[in-house]
């Protein structure tokens, strides 16, 4: 079995310099609220590329983020993943 390193990177990437606010306000991750709960939910999926894309990763390496706020990961779900 495979071991698997974990790292904490902050200083080489610009991935700590962003809120989700300021990305919905850039138009970097789009947002909307849940019908049901009336809840802001954030797009999972651009806001993980965003992300990967600013954290210039290694072959070898992967990115784990944790929030507090509710995802979805494409138009048409309602949640993928969260906690209410």
């Amino acid at each position: 079995m495979p071991f698997i390193e974990v790292k904490n990177l902050p200083q080489r990437n610009k991935v700590n310099e962003y809120s989700l606010a300021s990305l919905e306000s850039l138009g970097k991750v789009p947002t909307r609220v849940r019908k049901d709960t009336k809840k802001k939910q954030f797009h999972g999926s651009r806001l993980i590329k965003f992300l990967h894309a600013k954290a210039k990763l290694g072959p070898e390496e992967g990115l784990i983020f944790l929030t507090n706020v509710d995802l979805y990961p494409k138009d048409g779900w309602t949640f993928v993943f969260g906690c209410t």
